[in-house]
This record gives C-alpha cells, sequence and structure tokens, in this order.
C-alpha cells in the first residue's frame, strides 16, 4: 500500500516538487482499496484542491506509476488505479465491476517470473493476474 511519506521522498528524489495537486493524489491513494479510476481520485481532489483538471490528475497517477508507487489496472471499460503494488492478483466482479486484491505469495510469482523466463527467455519484470466472476454481494448464492 503506498505511504504517504514514501511517496513524498520519492516524488523529490524524482527532481518533481512536491505540488498541492500532487500531495492530494497521493493522500488520495494512501490506504484506498477501491480501485479508484482517475475520474473518482480526481473529484475527491478537486473537492481539496479547487480548479484541479482531470488531465493533471491522471498526468500525476502515470507519475506515480513510471515511480513504482500505483498500478495502472488495464480493466475492461475502465483504467483502475492501485496504491498496492506488492505483488498480487485481482478479481474483478463482472455483475457491479469491483475490485478485489486476492493475495498471492511472494514464493508463487517467483515460480511464475522463472519458469516464464526458462521457457522463453525473456527477463520478466512485471506480473498482472485478473480473475472474473461474480462477487460475493452479485452471487446467486448471497
Amino acid at each position: 500500500m503506498i505511504d504517504r511519506d514514501q511517496a513524498f521522498e520519492r516524488i523529490r528524489q524524482a527532481g518533481l516538487r512536491l505540488t498541492p495537486q500532487r500531495r492530494a493524489v497521493i493522500e488520495e491513494l494512501a490506504g484506498d482499496r477501491s480501485h479508484p479510476l482517475a475520474e473518482n481520485v480526481a473529484s475527491r481532489v478537486a473537492a481539496r484542491v479547487p480548479g484541479v483538471s482531470l488531465s493533471t490528475v491522471y498526468k500525476i497517477l502515470h507519475e506515480l506509476g513510471g515511480l513504482g508507487l500505483v498500478r495502472e489496472l488495464s480493466l475492461p471499460g475502465a483504467m483502475r488505479f492501485d496504491p498496492d503494488v506488492d505483488p498480487h492478483a485481482h478479481l474483478v466482479c463482472s455483475e457491479c465491476g469491483s475490485v478485489y486484491d486476492i493475495p498471492v505469495p511472494v514464493a508463487t510469482t517467483e515460480d511464475l517470473f522463472s519458469a516464464a523466463e526458462r521457457a522463453t527467455g525473456t527477463d520478466v519484470i512485471h506480473m498482472e493476474v485478473t480473475l472474473y466472476g461474480r462477487c460475493a454481494q452479485c452471487s446467486p448464492r448471497a
């Protein structure tokens, strides 16, 4: 999960200014487990930093992704942002669109990386696993 102070320091180390907009985006993402859309982040940031544009929030989110502080999730119909950059999978509800984190043991992730590297000779740097199903609220069993 994104740590505000570490994120602020990483911004400075990258030679970027910690603007009110960057600070607000980081603070809005800290502890957010909802995998928000940029539009959701922008509306919350706009309440704190009047006049901030959606394009500015997108730019900041992409910067944070480039710094390894958030993951960009390309899901059907939407780009979502995940402040948890530790290895894990996602479950997307095919009914309501909710996104859930699924823990994946680090050993399993490393085994998958090694297997892919052995099979293809590729240097694997990132893995994204997304499962689709119906969440507990949308399942007929609920």
